[in-house]
C-alpha cells in the first residue's frame, strides 16, 4: 500500500480543498503536510470535506465503498448530506428526507 501526505495526494489527484474537517484542525500542519497516509484514508477524509475534485482516478470500487462510508458515518452523526444531481443542490436530513436548495450553474467540459 503506496503512503504518501496529503499535501501529495491533494496534487497527484488534482482536488482542492475549501474546507478540510475531515483532518485534525488541532494539529492540522502535522495531519496535512507530515503524516502519511493510504489513498482510502485520503479519499475518506476528502469526502469529509468540503472540495472539488477534478481528477477522479484510481479504484471506482473503492472510491464507491469509501463514499458509502462517509455519508453513513455522516447520518449517524447526525448531519445532513448535500449533493449535486443534475443540476441541483439537494440536502437529505439524517432520516432520509431529500429536500431542493437550489438551482447551480451547469459547467461545460472543454
Amino acid at each position: 500500500m503506496e503512503l504518501k501526505t496529503s499535501e501529495q495526494w491533494v496534487k497527484e489527484k488534482g482536488s482542492k480543498i475549501l474546507d478540510p474537517d475531515g483532518w485534525d484542525r488541532k494539529n492540522f500542519q502535522f495531519s496535512f503536510y507530515e503524516e502519511l497516509i493510504s489513498e482510502q484514508e485520503f479519499t475518506h477524509r476528502l469526502l469529509h470535506s468540503t472540495s472539488l475534485w477534478f481528477k477522479l482516478d484510481g479504484d471506482k470500487k473503492a472510491l464507491e465503498e469509501v463514499s458509502a462510508k462517509s455519508i453513513r458515518e455522516s447520518k449517524e452523526a447526525g448531519l445532513d448530506i448535500h449533493y449535486i444531481r443534475d443540476g441541483i443542490i439537494y440536502k437529505e436530513s439524517p432520516e432520509g428526507r431529500e429536500e431542493m436548495v437550489r438551482r447551480v450553474a451547469k459547467f461545460r467540459r472543454k
